[in-house]
């Protein structure tokens, strides 16, 4: 999301609106029109009165959007950015909710506390990632599920943007590891990236999450990595949605590598 784009005063009902609004933009694919945050990936009905946990809440949205569905939300952060933005979230729209700071790869939660977890890019920016998903796995009742997405290894944004045009065309992979390239240019790339990036494979993923059984990938993305000419992303929103959902879904070479899993 581009921060850059709220007008509202920080911290404000108006501020936290216009960065769910954006989010919502942005993850076109998630739900149609209308229809709640990601509708289209969470059975919103079936999380009424379950215990949920949110494995980084980031600006809060999602936990804002579980809490209003009914669902007995905790939401965990490493920052206390993120902690300060759920807890207003929740606040200014009436919803209940713990929201905790912690660490993804020692979760502060006895084994089988939540019928449901969710975390959205997230676990891909810890140094121990096949830790993080030992512990979803660890806190997640018998028979429930997790939803989790990660970066994705063989994807459009991956191969094409990060390693061919900024790595060969403008040269900078004769100056930096494929590594560094996708802390710059994966998260936060007009400040100067991220401390640390990571994407998975399919095959890389499964291993990552080998205490799950039968694990169900989807493929997802913005328009822009599709619509990546500077002329083509001025409009992309009014582009049809159609290409990049071709493209980056049925062919799967979205960024986002989503994953139903069940334990």
């Amino acid at each position: 999301m581009d921060y850059d784009l709220i007008s509202a005063k920080k911290h404000s009902k108006e501020y936290y609106d216009q960065i769910n609004k954006q989010f919502y933009n942005v993850c076109y694919f998630g739900q149609k029109p209308g229809k709640p945050m990601f509708s289209k990936l969470i059975d919103y009905k079936k999380l009424k009165g379950k215990k949920v946990l949110e494995v980084g809440c980031g600006a809060g949205t999602i936990s804002m959007e579980l809490a209003k569905h009914g669902a007995k939300v905790t939401s965990v952060d490493l920052t206390p950015t993120a902690i300060s933005n759920t807890k207003n979230q929740l606040k200014f729209n009436k919803l209940k909710g713990k929201v905790m700071e912690a660490d993804a790869e020692n979760l502060p939660f006895d084994d089988e506390s939540f019928d449901y977890v969710w975390s959205w890019g997230v676990i891909h920016h810890t140094p121990n990632t096949r830790k993080c998903a030992k512990e979803i796995h660890r806190v997640l009742k018998k028979g429930g599920e997790a939803n989790v997405m990660i970066y994705h290894k063989n994807s459009l944004f991956t191969y094409f943007i990060v390693y061919f045009i900024r790595g060969i065309v403008q040269g900078e992979l004769f100056k930096k590891s494929r590594a560094q390239l996708l802390n710059k240019y994966t998260d936060h790339s007009h400040v100067g990236g991220t401390p640390l990036a990571k994407c998975y494979s399919k095959n890389e993923s499964k291993k990552l999450f080998k205490e799950f059984n039968n694990i169900k990938f989807s493929t997802y993305g913005v328009r822009d990595e599709v619509y990546i000419l500077p002329s083509l992303r001025k409009f992309c929103y009014k582009l049809p949605d159609a290409i990049p959902s071709f493209i980056l879904e049925t062919l799967g070479l979205g960024w986002y590598l989503f994953m139903k899993m069940k334990k």
